[in-house]
């Protein structure tokens, strides 16, 4: 059974620090792998996966390290916008029963600063993330989105309970919970859920959430249009699912007509007197339409 601990990080000239509160340590978990389903060749068993945050483990009674194996112990530091620079000592501290372990760590800040606006775009799935969870709440789902986030990747949804039927209650649900995500410059881009009979997605609920996303712009008088994006689940890896090209060019069609629709609806309304009016309807012309397919 172990214990780990870090300590604060100084400067060399002891006037700069990273308090505990930018420091987090986690435990390296492993998941056991007894079906391979893509049929790769690859071998079976455990496989590294999810790191833990430490305080999780010591909760869950999951310190311990079986006689003869490894365990990994990760570590991030996050500095701030004025971090000064130059390179910081501390030591990390594991606490074993019969004897203790202290291993010196050092941190280097360059002089550099990346942009808090993050322009690379991506999309991860989080809905496969929750199918191993016990907890399978909004809560957890925003923790999912929450840790992406912080790691200036973006979720496809904060929420997986998010009910596409188009009715205006699940619209406004949807557009409120993921506001924060929008206005956070760490998310590049959110997706717009779509609800669809089974060939195409419906062109009137793809509607319903730009006019709704377009109107809390105005409201706020805030652009964030232009991290909106429809991922396509019908149409996802066409060739390698056998779909007819048609269904892609139908679904195309639906998309197209779709966002037009808004665009026009909003730039020929003589009621919408935003300043930010003609940005937010050029970029509803700019929502992309994903469709995945194999790089050739």
């Amino acid at each position: 059974y172990y214990n780990v601990t870090v300590s604060e990080l100084t400067s060399a000239d002891g006037k700069a620090k990273f308090t505990e509160e930018q420091i987090s340590v986690y435990k390296e978990g492993y998941v056991f792998t007894s079906r391979n389903g893509e049929g790769n060749g690859q071998p079976l068993g455990w496989y590294p996966d999810a790191l833990i945050p430490f305080d999780k483990v010591l909760e869950c009674e999951q310190n311990s390290i079986n006689t003869n194996e490894n365990q990994g112990i990760y570590m991030t530091v996050e500095s701030t916008l004025d971090q000064p620079i130059g390179t910081y000592t501390g030591a990390m501290t594991i606490d074993f029963k019969s004897y203790t372990k202290v291993v010196p760590i050092s941190v280097q800040v360059l002089d550099l600063t990346i942009s808090e606006e993050v322009r690379a775009k991506s999309i991860f799935l989080t809905k496969w993330n929750h199918q191993g969870d016990l907890d399978t709440t909004i809560d957890r789902d925003l923790a999912y989105a929450d840790k992406l986030i912080e790691y200036r990747l973006a979720a496809n949804t904060p929420i997986n309970d998010y009910n596409p039927s188009g009715s205006d209650e699940a619209i406004e649900r949807y557009v409120n919970i993921s506001w924060d995500y929008l206005i956070n410059p760490r998310c590049s881009t959110l997706c717009i859920p779509n609800a669809d009979n089974g060939y195409t997605i419906l062109g009137n609920v793809l509607e319903g959430y730009v006019r709704a996303f377009a109107k809390k712009c105005f409201e706020e008088n805030i652009n964030v249009m232009y991290k909106l994006a429809d991922y396509n689940g019908l149409i996802d890896e066409a060739p390698g699912r056998g779909l007819p090209v048609e269904q892609v060019k139908a679904n195309g069609l639906v998309f197209n007509t779709a966002i037009e629709n808004v665009a026009k609806s909003i730039e020929n309304d003589a009621s919408i007197t935003s300043p930010i009016k003609d940005e937010v309807v050029a970029s509803i012309r700019k929502i992309p339409h994903v469709c995945t397919f194999k790089y050739s």
